[in-house]
C-alpha cells in the first residue's frame, strides 16, 4: 500500500485539523494459494483452493481514501474520526473456486472495504506522555462496489466493536495497543443473494487487537 496525505491546516495553530490522502494498493500476496484436504471419498488427499478469507491477498487492485479528524475539547480532552476506503475496480481475481460451477460465483470477488472510527482520547494527569481513548469501530465489505460490476464470491457485511485503547508518547516515538469488542454484527444480502432469494454464510470476530509503533523524523511540533 502506499499512500500520500496531508494536513489541510497548520497542527501547530489550530484546535482542530483534518488529514486527507489518497492511495494505491497492489497485488502482492497470493489470491489462489491451496493447500490438501481429504474428501474422505477414497481419493485421499486432495490439492484444494483455500477460502478467499484466508487467501494473503485478494489478487486485485485498490484506490485508498484515508480521512483523519480531531477536535480538542475544554478539559484536555480531544475527540477524533477516522476511517479508509478502498474501491476495488477489478470484477474478480480469476482464482476459481469451484470447478463445477458455471455461474460468475465460481471465481472470488474483488471487493471493496471500508473501516471507520471515533471516539474521544484523554492524558492521564499523573503520567506523561500515557493516553487512553474510547469509541465505536466499525468495518465491513459493501454488497457493491463504488465503481466496476459485483460480480464474483464474497460475504459482505459489516461489524461494530467498542474499542478502548492505551497510547504512550514520547521523543518523537508513540506506541499503541487497543482491543475492541464486537457488540454487533450483520452478514447482509450480496448482489448474487438479491438476484437468488438466498442469504449466504459469514463469520466475524468477536475481538479485534490492534497494536501500532510510530516514528517521527525531524524536530517536534511546538505550539506557538
Amino acid at each position: 500500500m502506499v499512500v500520500a496525505q496531508t494536513w489541510l491546516w497548520s497542527p501547530t495553530t489550530c484546535s482542530g485539523n483534518m488529514n486527507i490522502g489518497i492511495g494505491m494498493i497492489m497485488p502482492t500476496g497470493k489470491s489462489d494459494v491451496t493447500s490438501k484436504v481429504d474428501r474422505f471419498d477414497g481419493k485421499g488427499p486432495q490439492s484444494t483452493v483455500l477460502d478467499y478469507s484466508l487467501q494473503p491477498g485478494s489478487g486485485g487492485w485498490g484506490i485508498v481514501f484515508r480521512w483523519q479528524a480531531y477536535h480538542n475539547i475544554p478539559g484536555k480532552a480531544v475527540a477524533y474520526v477516522n476511517g479508509d476506503y478502498i474501491a476495488t475496480p477489478q470484477s474478480t481475481n480469476h482464482t476459481l473456486r469451484n470447478s463445477n460451477n458455471t455461474t460468475s460465483l465460481a471465481y472470488n470477488s474483488v471487493s471493496d472495504q471500508y473501516l471507520i472510527e471515533a471516539g474521544v482520547a484523554r492524558p492521564f494527569a499523573r503520567i506523561k506522555g500515557l493516553s487512553w481513548s474510547l469509541g465505536p469501530r466499525m468495518e465491513g465489505v459493501p454488497a457493491y462496489d463504488l465503481m466496476g460490476d459485483d460480480r464474483g464470491f464474497r460475504r459482505p457485511g459489516y461489524a461494530i466493536s467498542i474499542l478502548p485503547g492505551f497510547q504512550y508518547a514520547r521523543a518523537g516515538q508513540m506506541v499503541s495497543f487497543s482491543i475492541g469488542k464486537a457488540i454487533y454484527r450483520n452478514r447482509t444480502h450480496s448482489a448474487s443473494d438479491n438476484l437468488t432469494g438466498g442469504h449466504g454464510d459469514a463469520a466475524f470476530a468477536d475481538y479485534v487487537w490492534l497494536a501500532s509503533y510510530s516514528f517521527r523524523f525531524g524536530p517536534p511540533y511546538r505550539e506557538h
